[in-house]
């Protein structure tokens, strides 16, 4: 008897260590964007559409909440230092160096390696597709 409950003590122990580990992890890591979803009502094609590197950037979320975005567009470097909050609706703030007003996103759809973050526009929704980096 002792031994059943040691052992159901380890697996209990085990599978709620790794929803922690996941729940944890999230978003944080490096991310590059490499495809945005243009779906607003003029000018938008309502189609997922490749970023080149010259205008890609990528994102880092710590475990602490500091936020970085690094873009390098034609030459020109620039670097986003901040903070972020990751609510359990899954709404994403963001307060950088880079916008005077907090910016307010949604994540749509994050897996271990992408990373999908709707932006609200008047005329419908831009989508930022990301995948992990090292």
């Amino acid at each position: 008897m002792k031994t059943y409950f040691l052992c159901l003590l380890l697996f209990v122990a085990t599978f709620s260590s790794c929803k922690k580990d996941n729940v944890n992890n999230g978003i944080i890591g490096k991310w590059k964007l490499i495809e945005v979803y243009d779906g607003y009502a003029n000018g938008g094609n309502f189609q997922w559409n490749n970023i080149s590197n010259d205008y890609s950037h990528s994102l880092e979320f710590s475990e602490n909440g500091q936020y970085l975005r690094q873009e390098n567009i034609n030459g020109n470097n620039q670097q986003c230092i901040g903070t972020y909050i990751l609510q359990t609706d899954n709404n994403l703030e963001i307060n950088s160096n880079c916008n005077t007003a907090i910016e307010k996103m949604k994540i749509s759809e994050l897996t271990t390696t992408i990373l999908i973050i709707d932006r609200q526009v008047i005329e419908g929704k831009i989508r930022y597709k990301y995948t992990t980096i090292n």
